[in-house]
């Protein structure tokens, strides 16, 4: 399914991530869908079923329950349908596919997997992994400007912007 209802938001799948929709949106959809509907009548017959504002809210009531997850996606992320592994906090949503930060650091070799609306997220990052990405030389180049030869510096305020890609905020707080 790649439609959510949580904390009176409908969420809907991008391919990469979920994007809230508004209640006009879903409205809109709903007629729209609804337009060309037919209904079977009691003779058997199918007759237009002539969309109306009580019959689009009985549907989007209808769609609200069967949609409905008790998780709050500002949250963090979650895998929808029980699965637990891999774990979600340490997943990183990239336009061409998930990287999950553990096994990438274990390994450097590890692959991205495939996006999945299984993957309840609000957030992705718009440019793809690069798994053979070349040295960021601009970046180094700035912290050897700001800190030439100190190499622990360097290597904090690396880990720090680490820390804000991830799911867990705890460290977020303050850079002391």
């Amino acid at each position: 399914r790649t439609l959510q209802y949580c904390s009176d938001s409908f969420w809907k799948w991008d391919k990469t991530h979920y994007i809230e929709l508004n209640e006009n949106e879903v409205r809109h959809v709903v007629y729209r869908f609804l337009m060309d509907a037919k209904k079977l009548t009691i003779a058997g017959h199918l007759e237009n079923f002539n969309p109306n504002m009580n019959k689009v809210s009985q549907v989007i009531d209808a769609l609200r329950s069967v949609c409905y997850q008790r998780h709050h996606p500002a949250n963090g992320p979650i895998w929808l349908g029980g699965r637990k592994e891999p774990d979600p906090k340490h997943i990183i949503s990239f336009r061409n596919g998930l990287l999950n930060m553990l096994d990438w650091l274990e390994n450097p070799n590890t692959q991205i997997t495939p996006h999945s609306p299984l993957f309840l997220n609000i957030n992705s990052l718009t440019f793809d992994f690069d798994l053979y990405a070349q040295e960021p030389k601009e970046w180094l180049q700035f912290l050897n400007a700001i800190w030439p030869n100190d190499q622990e510096s360097q290597q904090t305020l690396q880990e720090w912007f680490g820390y804000l890609l991830i799911q867990d905020t705890r460290l977020h707080k303050i850079l002391l």
